[in-house]
């Protein structure tokens, strides 16, 4: 198996606004697999952000997550661990030797720190990862090196492109974006399109 990197889409959102503290505070926390018009209707300052991206793209194509946290320092706003995103399930078990790369790609944005950590070389596997836990181990027993994305700026990811969650260093908002096509999307039932919760991930000796 190979596992891929991100591609950078030299899309850059420095120049456009974001919610402000307060709007942040009086809306849900995020999107969880809407349209752009869920988007829109809930977050209107993105939409611009998400067209910088997906002008390559077809809108009516996609799904779109927004997660907003509020961390405090040593909070990971999402897994630390190594893992793919929507890998295929086929009969309910995940399945590494399943994906197929020739889908189209996610697109992802993150806001600020802290950001995401993705490979920086290509990786050769000789056996696919019989889970995201087999994934993490492998990854870490080679050292591969890694990389955190640009704040503001929007990457193409993949199925077999490995990333992680890094702890914050200080406290703050952070907005996170990722356009997912339908065609490799979970076939899970959508409970609610306004995200209810966004969980945080502790280290076992965090403290306040």
């Amino acid at each position: 198996m190979r596992l891929s990197t991100p591609q950078w889409l030299n899309a850059e959102t420095w120049h456009l606004p974001l919610p402000t503290d307060e709007q942040l505070q009086e809306r849900s926390c995020g999107v969880h697999r809407g349209s752009i018009e869920d988007v829109d209707a809930e977050f209107p300052e993105l939409v611009p952000h998400i067209l910088e991206a997906i002008a390559s793209y077809r809108l009516d194509d996609y799904e779109y997550d927004v997660k907003v946290h509020m961390l405090f320092k040593g909070m990971y706003p999402c897994i630390p661990n190594w893992h793919c995103d929507n890998v295929p399930r086929p009969g309910g078990s995940l399945d590494y030797s399943a994906i197929n790369r020739s889908t189209p790609p996610m697109l992802l944005w993150v806001s600020g720190a802290p950001t995401t950590r993705f490979l920086f070389h290509e990786e050769a596997l000789a056996h696919y990862p019989v889970s995201h836990g087999h994934l993490d181990e492998i990854i870490r027993l080679g050292d591969f090196p890694s990389f955190s994305i640009k704040p503001k700026s929007w990457y193409a990811m993949w199925q077999d492109t490995p990333h992680r969650g890094t702890a914050a260093t200080e406290s703050g908002w952070r907005i996170f974006i990722r356009a997912t096509p339908k065609e490799i999307a979970s076939e899970r039932h959508v409970v609610s399109k306004t995200r209810r919760h966004s969980q945080v991930y502790l280290p076992h000796d965090f403290h306040w």
